[in-house]
C-alpha cells in the first residue's frame, strides 16, 4: 500500500492541511512502525480543532485496521483529547465507458472513513489487552531466540573439522 500513501498526503495538502509522515521503517528490516502503532501521517489545519491522525490501507484490509485501532490505548486517548482519525482505504476500480460500453483502465479511488469513539465502542478491557500484547511479545522474543540459536548451531556444525582417515 506504500504507493498510495503519498496520494493521501497530496489529498490532505490540497485541502489545506500541513502533513507529516510519521511512519518509520526499522533500520535494516522491512518492518514499518506507525506513530502510536496507529498513524502513517499526522495533519494539522489552522481552522480545524485538534490534530488529524491518518491511517492508509488497501480496501480489503480496512476491517483489520479498524480492529487494530480499537485495541490501541493511545487511539482512545487521542480521540478523547479532541483529535481526529481518518482511514484512507484505497482500491483500484475500472470505469465503464458510457459511449463504447468498454471497460477503461483501472483507476485508484479512496474511501475516507472518519473514526470516532462511537465507531470503536465498546472500549476493551485494557488489562486483558496489555496481558495479551505482553504474551505475544514474549512468544515472538522466544521464537526469535530459538531461531538465532538454531542458526548458530548450524554455523558451528559447518565449522567443525572433518576428520579424514
Amino acid at each position: 500500500m506504500a504507493s498510495q500513501a503519498p496520494r493521501t498526503a497530496e489529498i490532505l495538502r490540497d485541502r489545506g492541511y500541513f502533513v507529516e509522515k510519521v511512519e518509520q521503517v526499522v533500520s535494516g528490516t522491512f518492518i514499518k512502525r506507525d506513530c502510536f502503532g496507529a498513524f502513517d501521517y499526522i495533519a494539522v489545519k489552522a481552522d480545524v480543532h485538534g490534530v488529524l491522525g491518518v491511517q492508509v490501507c488497501s480496501n480489503d484490509r480496512y476491517a483489520d485496521h479498524l480492529t487494530k485501532l480499537r485495541e490501541i490505548e493511545a487511539v482512545w486517548a487521542w480521540l478523547r483529547a479532541g483529535n481526529g482519525i481518518i482511514v484512507h482505504s484505497w482500491r483500484k476500480r475500472k470505469e465503464k465507458n458510457e459511449k463504447t460500453g468498454n471497460w477503461g483502465t483501472s483507476q485508484w479511488h479512496v474511501v475516507e472513513i472518519p473514526i470516532t469513539i462511537a465507531a470503536l465502542d465498546p472500549e476493551p478491557d485494557w488489562t486483558v489487552v496489555r496481558a495479551r500484547i505482553q504474551k505475544e511479545q514474549e512468544e515472538r522474543k522466544a521464537a526469535s531466540l530459538a531461531k538465532r540459536q538454531a542458526t548458530l548451531q548450524r554455523k558451528q556444525a559447518a565449522l567443525r573439522p572433518i576428520s579424514v582417515r
